[in-house]
């Protein structure tokens, strides 16, 4: 963790989700009733973490955490940077 960017953490979460989820390649399907904004899917996602076992559902909640933290970085980031790549301000 001493080294992870946003994009090795994004590499990390892919693996981690294929190897969950028992799939190696291609996207994760999801055959629900389409949601209509985040918090369907958040609160989605969290029903389903309350129906798996504890061991499954630490390291789901964990990635979770992990993805949002590393997602909150790239946004701070690019804020911060995006000064640096504006053209004729």
């Amino acid at each position: 963790m001493e080294r992870a960017t946003p994009a090795t953490i994004r590499d990390f979460l892919i693996r981690m989700q294929r190897e969950i989820s028992g799939t190696r390649r291609g996207p994760v399907v999801i055959n629900h009733d389409p949601a209509h904004d985040f918090n369907d899917v958040i609160g989605d996602f969290f029903s389903r973490v309350l129906e798996l076992p504890l061991d499954k559902a630490i390291v789901l909640l964990w990635l979770l955490a992990v993805e949002l933290h590393y997602a909150r970085l790239e946004e701070e980031y690019s804020e911060r940077f995006s000064s640096l790549f504006r053209l004729g301000d």
